[in-house]
């Protein structure tokens, strides 16, 4: 008998204990207002995906015990994530003060949400799909020998929100994508097969886009470089001067005589382009570039200045000089 008062006795005390300290944190609640907490949305299948988000972040106060309250310090410092079911695409509002309490991490706590600001938010939520696009190398610089491009693999799969399918380039009834080497392939020499690594591009509408993924994103690319160059002698190229607009409007510039135009231009590379050169639709420019310091340094005196030629970079342009003389003049004020 002993025995079973004194367990009766300690399951006593421990349930007086126990009341304590119920009414103890119970006179103890307080409330806490979270300014900045952002969310995450949880979607219930892999293939929806929130594409648009308003707001991301939102101020929310919280009533509880003090104990249970700095476990939702420390919950959502990180943000907390709705997991929403059932949920369609398009265009979907919801309201906050529903879904917060069944919110991660603060469903498993004994507090209260008592305001969420703003009281909703909207989502667009979209549906991944997937296409196989082709890939295409068409280099701007540089002429490839005909049928020596292959491009491994010849396809790649892009998965992107079913919204975005217009953006994806098309060409007929096929949707491509271009494929950028990763070296500069002006670099490597003409007439032996190069394979490289391409990188597959992304139009700018899609490159920032998170939920758009190519697979795989690299392809090697296999060409050569045609060696089939031209060249053309352009008897005189006129000499342009170029200077900042406010700087020409102080001074005058000008060219010695024999300096206007240069005698004897040699052009070479691609036959297309030195076809261009020759019936004048790609026209060949001697720059002489003059900075603000030149131009003060000139001022009276007869200076020496080194054109360029503005030309695509597969063409090469030989002179027997590339300097010109010219002097500088002050105009009144």
């Amino acid at each position: 008998m002993n025995w079973a008062r004194h367990i009766q006795d300690y399951l006593l005390v421990t349930l007086i204990t126990a009341l304590v300290w119920l009414y103890a944190e119970g006179r103890n609640v307080q409330t806490w207002l979270a300014s900045s907490v952002s969310v995450r949305v949880v979607l219930p299948s892999d293939d929806l995906v929130v594409v648009r988000q308003q707001p991301e972040r939102f101020s929310m106060q919280f009533k509880g015990a003090r104990s249970e309250l700095d476990q939702v310090r420390r919950g959502v410092g990180s943000g907390i994530a709705l997991e929403l079911d059932h949920i369609e695409t398009g265009e979907v509002s919801i309201a906050m003060s529903e879904h917060v309490p069944n919110a991660r991490p603060i469903s498993g706590l004994n507090v209260n949400v008592t305001s969420v600001d703003p009281p909703t938010m909207l989502l667009e939520i979209d549906r991944l799909v997937s296409r196989d696009v082709v890939t295409v190398f068409r280099p701007r610089d540089v002429q490839l020998v005909e049928e020596s491009l292959s491009i491994e693999p010849a396809r790649v799969t892009v998965t992107l929100p079913e919204g975005r399918l217009a953006d994806l380039p098309q060409s007929g009834d096929q949707l491509q994508l271009r494929v950028e080497p990763v070296v500069p392939i002006r670099l490597l020499p003409a007439g032996q097969q190069q394979t490289v690594r391409g990188r597959v591009q992304l139009p700018p509408e899609l490159a920032d886009d998170p939920h758009v993924k190519i697979e795989p994103e690299e392809v090697q690319v296999t060409f050569t470089i045609d060696t089939k160059d031209d060249v053309v002698t352009l008897p005189s190229v006129p000499v342009w001067i170029m200077a900042p607009p406010s700087d020409l409007e102080r001074y005058d510039v000008v060219l010695d005589e024999e300096s206007r135009v240069l005698r004897d231009v040699r052009v070479s590379g691609p036959s297309e382009l030195i076809q261009r050169v020759r019936d004048g639709s790609l026209r060949v420019v001697a720059t002489l570039r003059l900075g603000s310091d030149d131009l003060v340094r000139a001022v009276g005196e007869s200076a020496t200045g080194t054109v360029t030629f503005e030309v695509p970079p597969t063409l090469t342009v030989t002179t027997d000089t590339s300097s010109v003389r010219y002097t500088v003049e002050r105009r009144d004020e």
